[in-house]
């Protein structure tokens, strides 16, 4: 799979559109990870408190709300709205752009100048690593912006290609 797409140019894309590129399909058993802690570790927490500060007829119910709470969380999060954010997640990165489309009801495009941007980060921390994965971050002036997770390989062909052209632009003027 390509990990840029250099012929792909600002001026053909309306701006709205989708990016060439997708995230990768590990990105979704990450997120799906990430999800099920914080959910368990937050219904963990909450019903520590609530055996903790509740009596016994008021505890049994607290609990079984947290419970459901618990199965509906993880059910509507993993089944659903992680594979929206994989399946509405695209970008393009050319000389001239970093193009990063997002969302499905509320939708983020966000479209920074390759040259503006100052600095790109690449991020891994041991969940991340434990898939072959990555975030990136490009910083511009006004903003940073995140992509991810994407794999190493897109994310150093991503970052040569944004700082090849920042480098291009300072050498011009």
């Amino acid at each position: 799979m390509p990990t840029s797409s250099s012929e792909h140019h600002s001026a053909t894309r309306l701006f709205g559109e989708p990016g060439d590129l997708g995230l990768p399909a590990q990105a979704l058993k990450y997120l799906n990870l990430v999800d099920c802690l914080a959910i368990s570790i937050t219904a963990a927490g909450l019903g520590a408190i609530a055996w903790l500060v509740a009596e016994p007829p008021v505890r049994e119910i607290v609990l079984v709300i947290i419970a459901l709470g618990l199965a509906t969380g993880l059910t509507f999060e993993i089944r659903m709205l992680n594979r929206i954010v994989v399946r509405k997640t695209s970008y393009t990165v050319t000389r001239d752009e970093v193009y990063i489309a997002r969302g499905l009801l509320f939708r983020k495009y966000v479209s920074i100048p390759a040259p503006q941007v100052l600095n790109v980060e690449i991020a891994e921390g041991p969940l991340l690593r434990k898939f072959g994965l990555v975030k990136i971050r490009f910083t511009c002036i006004t903003d940073v912006e995140a992509l991810g997770p994407i794999t190493p390989a897109a994310a150093e062909s991503i970052r040569s290609t944004v700082l090849s052209a920042h480098a291009r632009a300072l050498h011009d003027t």
